[in-house]
């Protein structure tokens, strides 16, 4: 299946310990269809950061057609965090853009996130100014990630809480970029993607590793 995999909305795959689904988060129960346990260790995430965003990955994906539609921003920042808080995790990091950080952090508020602890100011695409937010009832993350970019700042995020055979949970997966440091660092990927193609590259750079065995779809 290495060279010939095929990605549709509603198929799972696995990848040796790793579980990863093409859904839509505002439509599936992500949770359920990935079977993730419940009180995993840790998300962490680059969700859409502002509503054309959100409704640019939609169209490219052709979940609603040719030309996408209208993505309710609150309701998609409700849906996500919900998701994301579902399976219980002890720490939560997610990438979000400069001006929707606060809104971000006010809407978790009522949904029993965990305690937001800090933020730092990094980098998307080496220029694009962004935020990295950090959740957590226990704390514990002692890095500083403040001015990094892309690849080296996830990476660095890893390096500093990162624990061998738990799991880490990314429901807006996009290219794998959690999923590649959960393999580098001996965790274990739960994964949701809306877009088939960025999921297929991701299982394809998976493929290096593991075989990619598809055992569910609509």
């Amino acid at each position: 299946m290495k060279d010939n995999i095929i990605v549709k909305p509603g198929d799972v795959f696995s990848a040796g310990p790793h579980r990863f689904l093409c859904g839509d988060i505002e439509k599936d129960d992500v949770c359920k269809l990935l079977d993730i346990p419940k009180e995993i260790y840790m998300v962490y995430s680059d969700p859409p950061w502002n509503p054309g965003n959100a409704r640019m990955w939609r169209t490219l994906s052709k979940r609603d057609g040719e030309i996408g539609r209208r993505v309710e921003w609150g309701d998609f920042v409700n849906i996500f965090c919900i998701t994301v808080n579902l399976p219980q995790p002890d720490h939560i990091f997610i990438e979000m853009g400069v001006r929707q950080s606060s809104d971000f952090i006010s809407s978790t508020t009522n949904i029993g996130f965990p305690q937001f602890k800090r933020e730092w100011n990094v980098y998307y695409n080496y220029t694009h100014p962004n935020k990295l937010l950090y959740f957590s009832n226990i704390g514990g993350f002692t890095g500083n990630p403040e001015g990094l970019k892309n690849e080296p700042m996830t990476k660095y995020v890893f390096e500093h809480i990162y624990k061998q055979g738990e799991i880490v949970f990314d429901p807006c997966a996009g290219l794998g970029m959690t999923a590649r440091m959960a393999h580098k660092f001996g965790m274990v990927f739960y994964g949701n993607e809306l877009n088939p193609l960025r999921l297929k590259k991701t299982l394809l750079w998976m493929s290096k590793y593991y075989e990619i065995i598809k055992f569910t779809g609509r």
